[in-house]
């Protein structure tokens, strides 16, 4: 497991701007798929270091991009009271969008035994508050896996939250059914 400490600045809290760092000094974990807590797929997290229980974010990257190429913006979403899960689904080739879906999924599942196992002391993760999030076709994947779009019902668990990058026309011009993943 690689970890590094971003010293994110604190900032007032009393400041609404979204490009100001947040108040929450951040680490960065790197699990591999050999760790002993089985990640399903290899995985960056960023997490706050202080003490308490935080909403969690899965952010799925885009096509032929890295998860790790996301580390900064992770870490400033975690600096906000975070802890940003971005699964890795690929290395050079690609793979199909429904094999990052249900790899997602697989992400979600593992959750709730995995991550504590993983965060620093004190500090946990709001399970039933879990947002999905990716860029462009990571937006995709996980707009897909918001709606249940893989052949596993087990991972069918409505989340709270969904938010993506607007890089296609509306959904009701491009539907995404089954066809489409």
């Amino acid at each position: 497991m690689a970890m590094s400490e971003a010293k994110m600045g604190m900032k007032d809290s009393s400041s609404s701007d979204v490009f100001e760092t947040g108040n929450y000094p951040v680490k960065t974990i790197t699990l591999k798929t050999s760790h002993t807590t089985k990640p399903p797929v290899e995985l960056v997290i960023v997490t706050p270091l202080q003490k308490g229980t935080y909403p969690l974010l899965l952010f799925c990257h885009g096509f032929m991009l890295s998860n790790t190429w996301y580390t900064t913006l992770l870490q400033h979403i975690a600096s906000h009271g975070y802890i940003v899960i971005a699964p890795k689904f690929y290395g050079i080739i690609p793979t199909s969008i429904p094999k990052e879906v249900k790899g997602a999924a697989r992400v979600v599942e593992w959750l709730p035994t995995g991550l504590p196992l993983v965060l620093p002391e004190n500090v946990t993760g709001d399970a039933d508050n879990l947002a999905l999030s990716g860029h462009s076709r990571g937006g995709k994947t996980a707009f897909a896996l918001a709606l249940g779009r893989i052949n596993d019902n087990k991972s069918r668990k409505k989340n709270k939250k969904v938010g993506m990058e607007d890089t296609t026309p509306p959904l009701h011009q491009t539907p995404i059914s089954s066809r489409h993943l």
